[in-house]
């Protein structure tokens, strides 16, 4: 099956998925209505695509189940590490299941994946996403020896985040 024929299949899927997110956004008892919207960058590959709407996907989900869509202000939505944690946990499952089915080439996954099967991930997203809101006591406990895996396994190491959420309430 061609690249393209996935990357509709995951289109749908993920259309579904969002179809799903905001009526459950629309129908939860909060007053006013909350709007999340996924704004993914626009990609080199389709590949790219992929992984950061799965991304996006998984980052709205995080912030519907978490409940935090009702407390968050308007505008962008700055991910708590809790948050970031869980939405690139999920996008390494789906990244996993897709390049289980066909090929994909997106270096930045090689590379997250490479980090999640050396067990610091949470380390990487604490150093390589950090966001100033966030409190010290989540910072993970292995930040030294990751310091050192990292620097052998990291050296050229650029972040990336194709995707982001903008919050709003409906009037």
């Amino acid at each position: 099956m061609s690249l393209m024929v996935h990357y509709t299949k995951f289109r749908h899927f993920v259309a579904a998925m969002m179809a799903c997110l905001f009526v459950s956004l629309a129908h939860a008892d909060v007053a006013p209505k909350r709007n999340v919207q996924i704004a993914v960058s626009r990609s080199q590959t389709e590949a790219e695509n992929i992984a950061w709407t799965a991304y996006g996907v998984s980052l709205a989900s995080y912030l519907q189940t978490s409940r935090s869509v009702n407390t968050v202000p308007d505008g962008e939505y700055i991910p708590t590490f809790q948050a970031e944690v869980s939405a690139r946990t999920k996008l390494l499952r789906i990244w996993r299941e897709l390049i289980e089915k066909q090929t994909l080439q997106f270096p930045y996954m090689d590379t997250l994946i490479k980090v999640e099967n050396s067990g610091f991930l949470h380390e990487y997203i604490w150093l390589f996403h950090h966001r100033a809101a966030w409190k010290d006591e989540d910072a993970p406990p292995n930040q030294k020896a990751f310091a050192l895996w990292a620097k052998e396994n990291l050296s050229n190491h650029v972040p990336m985040t194709g995707t982001k959420l903008v919050v709003s309430t409906s009037k």
